[in-house]
């Protein structure tokens, strides 16, 4: 025997008592105060612990298959939070007052929508064996959020950005082995090159840009730049270089 407290609207809930077998009986109430005076007119509450006390809760029919937050109240028995009601099975009414009802159902009907905004977020139905637990998730959920939200950090690489002479103009290019990249350089050019200097950095594509967009207006093609001896000496005057993010 499970009796379910379904929201319709802010004053309003429905209460149904249903056996197995039997047909549903149910109490349309006007608000949760008429919900806590019509507890005495349920059927007895040990009548219907004798009916359903061969089932745990997690066994509910009720709940199969059902995402839910299992609640254990401090008299030890057990309610469940859904994405849409409370579940009260009627063995845990059981020597509580109307008043006590009252209370875990004010401090419990928040997490019925806590639950659907939870599950709105997931790809997955889940049962939560405490509102700890679930308290737990919907702080990692919210965390995942906040990170997706924030912009990605850019590739670093640490490396050089080297300074190369040949044929009248200087190269500005990055590389993590600069005798290799030199060597590859050289190969190509019908001139002889030179390293001029080469920078350390943790960020070489950061660094290789700042150096590009500084001189562009010295750009003759590519990464070949016509640059003035003033302008080479700036570029030699750094040993290691950061960008800040």
């Amino acid at each position: 025997m499970t009796t379910t407290i379904r929201r319709k609207n802010r004053n309003c809930y429905s209460q149904t008592a249903d056996e197995q077998g039997a047909a549903p009986d149910r109490l349309q109430l006007r608000s949760l105060r008429s919900f806590l005076a019509s507890v005495s007119t349920l059927p007895a509450a040990g009548e219907l612990g004798r009916s359903a006390g061969a089932r745990s809760f997690a066994e509910t029919v009720i709940l199969k298959d059902m995402p839910y937050i299992n609640v254990k109240l401090e008299n030890g028995k057990e309610w469940g939070v859904t994405h849409c009601e409370l579940i009260l099975p009627a063995t845990s009414l059981e020597g509580m007052s109307a008043e006590e009802i009252g209370a875990a159902v004010t401090a419990l009907q928040p997490y019925v929508t806590k639950f659907q905004s939870y599950l709105s977020g997931t790809w997955h139905s889940e049962y939560f064996n405490s509102l700890e637990d679930f308290e737990r998730a919907v702080a990692e959920q919210e965390r995942d959020e906040q990170q997706k939200r924030q912009p990605a950090q850019p590739f670093r690489r640490t490396g050089v950005v080297y300074l190369i002479s040949g044929g009248g103009y200087h190269k500005i290019g990055l590389t993590t082995n600069l005798p290799v990249r030199h060597k590859q350089i050289g190969a190509k050019l019908p001139f002889k090159s030179e390293v001029v200097h080469a920078i350390t950095t943790s960020d070489i594509f950061g660094v290789e840009r700042y150096w590009h967009n500084r001189f562009a207006h010295k750009r003759a093609e590519g990464e070949w730049f016509n640059l003035s001896p003033e302008e080479v000496a700036d570029f030699c005057a750094h040993e290691q270089m950061e960008i800040a993010t």
